[in-house]
């Protein structure tokens, strides 16, 4: 390809009643002349139906920022959004680039924007309309944006979002979990488990978390839980030694 040429670019396609979705953006953001380069889908169908997808840089509006995703996760909303089974109460502007969860580094920031500046690491939790984490630069909320864990790299917290705050919600807002209550993490091993059993010991509770298979055993028992249990086969005391009795 010639350098002096851009690459041709798709017209932009608005969806009725939002924003038009961030493979189409047509905003330039000047410093950066090549497309962006995303993950996203022009119909409605299966895993085959992602394709690579160009669009001008995205500049970021007011209350926005625009992040260089480094990671992003696979959420089941972002397969539904792909196979079409929310279009009845969700409409997309197609082109759609999924990607809700991930995490990056702001690279610009739009006016009226406090708590975060060009460089700081985030968290994203994009709403499944906005998504376009699947993406080199998304352009977001800043309210959907969090600074980053210092710990463990960006790679490790673009599964935060999500499965964090799934859990925590459903702890400390939904079942007002306190220290000293005994909690109970059924499928302690996925994703939301795992949060759940961390931030559950993180507030003081007695955890008891229950595996599919021995295999994820261990992964679990780093968590510091009380006892594990393999739900086809019962439970292992871990500690204290004393009975569980299931049945309450």
């Amino acid at each position: 390809m010639d350098r002096g040429r851009r690459p041709p670019l798709r017209r932009p396609v608005r969806r009725r009643g939002g924003r038009t979705p961030a493979a189409a953006l047509p905003r330039s953001a000047g410093r950066t002349r090549r497309a962006v380069r995303a993950a996203g889908f022009r119909r409605y169908g299966g895993p085959d139906e992602l394709a690579l997808l160009e669009f001008p840089p995205p500049v970021p509006g007011r209350g926005e920022v625009l992040v260089r995703v480094v990671a992003a996760s696979v959420n089941p909303a972002d397969t539904h959004l792909r196979a079409g089974h929310l279009r009845r109460v969700l409409r997309l502007g197609l082109p759609f680039v999924p990607g809700c969860d991930g995490a990056g580094t702001v690279v610009a920031v739009g006016p009226a924007v406090d708590g975060l500046a060009e460089g700081d690491d985030v968290v994203v939790m994009a709403s499944p309309r906005q998504s376009g984490l699947y993406a080199e630069l998304a352009v977001l909320p800043a309210a959907q944006c969090g600074i980053a864990p210092t710990r463990g790299g960006l790679i490790a917290a673009a599964g935060l979002p999500v499965t964090g705050i799934t859990a925590l919600q459903a702890l400390r807002d939904r079942a007002r979990a306190t220290a000293g209550q005994r909690v109970l993490v059924y499928g302690a091993s996925g994703g939301v488990g795992t949060m759940a059993v961390q931030i559950a010991v993180a507030l003081g509770c007695e955890v008891t978390a229950v595996a599919h298979r021995r295999s994820e055993e261990g992964h679990v028992a780093g968590k510091l839980v009380l006892l594990i249990a393999e739900h086809r086969r019962g439970a292992d005391r871990r500690r204290p030694s004393r009975r569980v009795d299931w049945t309450r």
